[in-house]
């Protein structure tokens, strides 16, 4: 094999390496991101026993205060720089469902993205341990 060509597919499998380490990294964000969606959307499905019993919220550094929460009407919904809308629990709920969809697509995107990178980052090293050294 010729030593540019070799450095090229050298190149190539140093940046699918970057990439495969990128993706990973996403997909592990989107899977954090999709376990507190999963449990917000658990919480706006059984109101009815958080509001009827107490509960218990984190203030930080692992503590937590006992609340009564009385209704669950109205929730405090951030929309930027400490700035909160008021909005429905349903309404809420549907915008998180859809929000987990989007979560899904995004990760069946990179899957897919990381498939197809891992594919052709094998190859290429299945090249470079094949053909002779520079050299020899």
């Amino acid at each position: 094999m010729e030593q540019e060509a070799r450095e090229n597919l050298a190149s190539e499998a140093e940046y699918l390496r970057n990439l495969l380490m990128s993706i990973n990294s996403q997909v592990e964000r989107l899977a954090r991101a999709m376990e507190e969606v999963s449990s917000t959307l658990n919480v706006l499905k059984d109101r009815e026993s958080i509001i009827s019993n107490d509960s218990r919220i984190t203030i930080g550094s692992g503590i937590y205060m006992r609340v009564k929460v009385e209704e669950m009407n109205n929730l405090l919904v951030p929309i930027g720089s400490d700035l909160f809308k008021t909005d429905s629990a349903e309404n809420v709920q549907k915008s998180l469902e859809s929000n987990m969809e989007d979560l899904k697509a995004s990760l069946a995107t990179l899957e897919a993205r990381r498939k197809e990178a891992e594919t052709r980052y094998e190859t290429i090293l299945t090249v470079l341990q094949r053909s002779p050294q520079p050299g020899n």
